[in-house]
């Protein structure tokens, strides 16, 4: 488990990044790179956040080196960050992963635990500190790679992949036995994600006119579906794909 320290007299800022999906071809194309940082760099001077995560999908399991950029990306920022694994970083299989969190790891500001390995490759926990009391966890978990499924007729289809019984049984004893408020980091969002998406909004919400700030106020939302999704009070999720195709996003 990792500790993060809280200054008792300011809110914790976390800044999340996703789906990067950079391969050889990106980083060899200047302006692309050039648009990435300097977006990034004006995202922190905008939130200055205490702590920077990636909910998955730096590149593509097959390029090692995008890895390398993508860790020299973040030390550039010097912030503290952390991660969870995409589809696309675990297309090459849990050894390959592993590997890969190896190459991340290795700036100094990276908080990262492979965790238990018959869960996947990263499954961790981050406890933010006050005066030396958790206050706070965040719940970073693998959700794999896409899996083989089966349709009503019999034909088999490569599917989204989830979180596993097993994973979903730590995750629960884990935040019951913290009792703490707690968000769930992960990159293929939960099917309670869609459902909830799909019954919290009022019949007369125009999903793709809402504004972002319209979204924080509660004329929007139907009572109960403020702030909770099971054990956990918020979800940070990636996966752009899947986003698009739950309609989450215009």
């Amino acid at each position: 488990m990792i500790k993060i320290k809280k200054d008792k007299n300011k809110d914790f800022v976390i800044l999340n990044l996703t789906d990067l999906n950079l391969d050889r071809r990106d980083w060899n194309n200047q302006d692309m790179i050039d648009f990435v940082y300097k977006t990034i760099d004006e995202l922190i001077k905008r939130t200055n956040p205490d702590l920077i995560t990636f909910s998955g999908d730096f590149s593509a399991a097959e390029f090692p080196e995008c890895y390398e950029k993508s860790r020299k990306l973040f030390e550039h920022f010097n912030l503290p960050w952390t991660f969870v694994m995409g589809n696309h970083d675990n297309q090459g299989g849990e050894e390959v992963a592993s590997k890969l969190c190896d190459i991340l790891t290795q700036d100094k500001n990276c908080l990262f635990e492979k965790g238990d390995p018959k869960l996947g490759v990263g499954n961790f926990i981050i406890q933010i500190c006050e005066d030396d009391k958790p206050i706070y966890a965040l719940v970073l978990m693998d959700s794999h790679d896409r899996k083989e499924a089966t349709k009503e007729n019999g034909e088999k289809y490569l599917a989204w992949s989830n979180l596993s019984k097993d994973q979903l049984e730590w995750l629960e004893q884990n935040v019951l036995a913290m009792k703490l408020k707690t968000t769930l980091i992960t990159h293929i969002p939960i099917w309670k994600y869609k459902e909830v998406i799909e019954n919290a909004y009022k019949k007369d919400i125009d999903k793709k006119t809402l504004t972002y700030e319209e979204s924080l106020g509660s004329d929007c939302w139907n009572p109960g579906y403020e702030s909770s999704i099971g054990v956990v009070i918020q979800l940070i999720v990636g996966n752009l794909n899947i986003l698009r195709e739950a309609n989450m996003l215009n």
